[in-house]
């Protein structure tokens, strides 16, 4: 006849320990499916708080707490052991518990969780845990180095509830060299996880090669460096109004009325402007004449005063001459509004010759 149920998931080191201990008194424990934090109407109604394990008995009385589940279940045989054999032998067996439910289970938790991606990563708390868990067991093995079992001279309730909370960090943390360093602690616990009562309900127990360590970071690619106009103070002139009113507006009646500020001004060629570029320029070239007799102009505003910064993607850079202009002359505002309108033709060393094609850089 089943003694009851207990709702949790097999593998739950916490749910493990109550059957466990049912296993040594020979309950028939059925196991319940249940995840924690579910949200299904049975598992909400006898466990608002949706932890594992929650017991259930055959005659409805209810339970929750993995120390408060494991007690009761070992008191249900009046000639146990599990239980020592005064009560100060009780009291240490609920300090072990106690122990291992509040110092071990979520220090270990909060060190390998994050660690398998279970939980955000972050290496400054990670470490800080995990000093906290060793600490733990620190206590473990000094107390061990002298016991054989946690609470007198035989295996107690003790020994099975905090042998099962230590799974997780033998299985992800306590590698091998901590486990040579820790020799009571590991002797202890393969004694514990060894008996029958305990493999029957964890036939193998993992133990770890060495302690998990985080996925090492993909190394991060340098930033790239600032482009040399970038780094120059920021214009009075707002660029992309003015290209906007180019784009809008008659080049010669409006748009080029309006650009007689002081400015630098270049004749530059119809090169190759990426993208990126085109926040720091604004201009146009011009092809003029025909093939094999042609000659290229061009008017650009830039930020700065070197053109390099601003040209040197073109690979003919330097098949061109760069001449720096004055915006207050009249003869170079003319050219200027020569090169933007392309509208007229040129004279070039006494030959004139006609647009044919024009390009805008905006």
């Amino acid at each position: 006849m089943s003694f009851g149920k207990i709702y949790g998931v097999i593998d739950n080191p916490r749910v493990s320990a109550c059957r466990i201990v049912a296993k040594a008194n020979d309950l028939d424990l059925e196991l319940v499916e249940a995840i924690p934090g579910a949200t299904t109407a049975e598992f909400q109604k006898i466990n608002p708080l949706a932890k594992v394990p929650v017991f259930v008995g055959a005659n409805g009385f209810l339970l929750t707490e993995s120390t408060a589940i494991a007690v009761f279940l070992a008191s249900q045989n009046e000639k146990t052991t599990l239980l020592g054999k005064t009560k100060q032998d009780y009291a240490s067996i609920l300090r072990w518990m106690c122990f291992a439910n509040s110092e071990i289970v979520p220090n270990v938790g909060a060190w390998f969780r994050p660690i398998l991606g279970k939980e955000p990563y972050n290496k400054k708390a990670v470490e800080d845990v995990s000093v906290r868990a060793l600490k733990a067991f620190d206590v473990l093995e000094k107390h061990l180095t002298t016991n054989t079992f946690l609470v007198g001279e035989r295996i107690t309730l003790a020994d099975l509830f905090t042998a099962s909370l230590c799974y997780r960090g033998f299985q992800y943390v306590l590698g091998k060299e901590w486990r040579l360093s820790n020799p009571a602690t590991t002797r202890w616990y393969e004694t514990i996880v060894n008996q029958s009562v305990f493999k029957a309900v964890v036939p193998d127990p993992p133990f770890a090669a060495a302690a998990a360590a985080p996925a090492e970071e993909e190394e991060k690619p340098a930033p790239k460096a600032k482009h040399p106009l970038e780094s120059l103070p920021k214009p009075s002139m707002i660029l992309d109004d003015w290209k906007r009113k180019y784009s809008n507006e008659d080049t010669r009646s409006v748009a080029c009325r309006g650009s007689g500020r002081t400015t630098t001004l270049r004749i530059i060629p119809c090169g190759r402007l990426t993208t990126r570029l085109r926040k720091y320029i604004f201009g146009a070239a011009s092809v003029y004449g025909k093939t094999n007799d042609s000659v290229i102009q061009g008017a650009f505003v830039i930020r700065g005063q070197d053109y390099v910064p601003a040209f040197d993607v073109a690979p003919d850079i330097d098949s061109y001459t760069f001449t720096k202009l004055d915006a207050s002359k009249p003869e170079d505002k003319a050219f200027v509004e020569d090169q933007w309108a392309q509208d007229k033709p040129i004279t070039v060393n006494g030959k004139e010759y006609e647009c044919t094609e024009g390009k805008v850089c905006k």
